[in-house]
Formats: structure tokens, sequence, C-alpha cells
């Protein structure tokens, strides 16, 4: 398998005299830079190679440039590969027929150098930006479940909490008073255990000798 560059653009025309001149360009601009001169080969190099930018000519022998482009945007692998159609189609009905097909722009031929050169580097800064944004999404939305995970497991207890100042029961929202400990147990995180405090111990059994009970 090719080893797999950030910028590998896959060039498909039949004419050999456009991928010579095309790959000479691409590679001096830093591109590394895969062909094949039909659209059944290039399906079968696209899926193995997985370029970042595919350039497609649109009139070939057997499988069209048309059809490549649909077969390849109904895999998901390559939603996001921006493909940009070469032809020496210029109806509009053509163009719109790129457009559905999935490319995301149009060179026609016969095609300048610097064009091509500032449409391959333009869609693969919008590719990279894209990669970028969804990576940055991502960790956003991981941080967020975490976040979303902390706060489910705490309750905080908030506002105006309506004590009686003699038993000390609390009144809920609905208005039932209940106490202190059951209204807690149901705002908050927490689990009581039961005890006396010195003052309540000598007002509830006076002064006992703990050494011989």
């Amino acid at each position: 398998m090719m080893k797999k560059s950030h910028n590998l653009i896959f060039l498909v025309d039949d004419s050999k005299s456009n991928v010579a001149v095309l790959t000479e360009m691409l590679t001096a601009h830093g591109y590394e830079v895969a062909s094949a001169s039909d659209g059944d080969t290039a399906l079968q190099e696209i899926e193995r190679i997985m370029p970042d930018l595919i350039l497609l000519d649109v009139e070939m022998p057997g499988t069209s440039g048309f059809e490549v482009c649909r077969i390849l945007k109904r895999r998901s692998q390559f939603s996001d590969t921006p493909i940009i159609m070469l032809t020496s189609l210029r109806e509009i009905q053509d163009k719109v027929q790129g457009f559905e097909a999935g490319c995301v722009d149009y060179i026609t031929k016969p095609f300048q150098l610097e064009e091509v050169r500032a449409r391959v580097s333009a869609h693969l800064d919008i590719r990279n930006l894209q990669a970028e944004l969804r990576s940055r999404n991502e960790q956003l939305e991981e941080v967020n479940r975490e976040l979303r995970t902390a706060l489910n497991n705490v309750k905080i207890l908030s506002g105006l909490l309506r004590i009686c100042a003699s038993c000390k029961s609390v009144r809920d929202d609905d208005g039932y008073w209940k106490q202190v400990e059951t209204y807690l147990a149901t705002h908050a995180d927490v689990t009581f255990t039961h005890g006396i405090c010195p003052t309540c111990f000598d007002k509830l059994y006076g002064e006992v000798d703990l050494k011989n009970t």
C-alpha cells in the first residue's frame, strides 16, 4: 500500500499528456500524486490509498467521471473527500450534474496550471479546517459529557430553606413539613447516621456513669 500523505492527490484522466503535466506541477508544489486512466481502475486504487483530494476527468472510456463521483460519495469514507471535475463540457446542465454527483468544483479544459494549483490548495485547506473543527467539536462534546455526568452526581440545595424554629422540620416545595434528614436525603447526596450530641445526652439521660452501665 502506498504511504499515506497529508497531501495525496489522486488524478484520473485518460490523457497521458494531461496526467504528465499535472503530476509534474503538483509534485513540484509538494503534493504526492497517484493516477489512473479510467474510472474502474480509479475506484479500486482510490479505495486502496485513500487520497486527500481527487482530480477527476468527466469523459473517459467505461465508467464516466460523473458515475465515479456518485459511487465514491455513496461510501462514507469518502463523504468528505473533495472531488474536482476536469472537463471540456461547458453547458450549465453538465456542471449541475457534476455538483449533484458530489463534486465540489469544476476546472474546464484546456486548464491553466496555476488555476489547478490554486483550486487544489483551497479545497485542501477547507478539508483540513473542517477536519480540525470536527476534532474540536468531538473534544468539546466529550468535555460536555463529563460535565453532565458530574452535574448529575451532584444535587445542589439553593435558595430559601423554610425550617421550623421549634422542631426543625423543613417545608418542601409542595408545602409538606418533613424531618430535616428526610428532606436532605431527597435534595442532596448525603447518607445519615444517627448519634447524640453531649448536650442532648445530658438532657435526655442526666448524669449517667457510663463505666457502670
